[in-house]
């Protein structure tokens, strides 16, 4: 069965190791707007760093993607915050 998701519920910010005392890695999606890609790079960094990717609204089918690079830079800068 398909689990209904609430949009309002997503985050753009997608822990790829979310634990460590290091100062955290931030990488941002390359134009098709999915994480995957960085996957070996976060297993590749010491284990002491946190490493978080953000993706793009609208890649999973819940929210629709964003129009503009300014609203994109506003929503990454919020959940980076968070």
């Amino acid at each position: 069965l398909r689990r209904r998701v609430d949009p309002g519920d997503w985050s753009p910010l997608v822990p790829l190791r979310a634990t460590g005392t290091g100062r955290p890695l931030f990488c941002v999606h390359p134009g098709g707007g999915g994480v995957l890609c960085y996957v070996k790079l976060a297993r590749s960094i010491p284990s002491d760093r946190p490493v978080y990717a953000l993706q793009a609204p609208g890649v999973d089918g819940v929210r629709s993607p964003l129009k503009s690079i300014e609203e994109m830079a506003a929503e990454y800068v919020e959940a980076i915050r968070t």
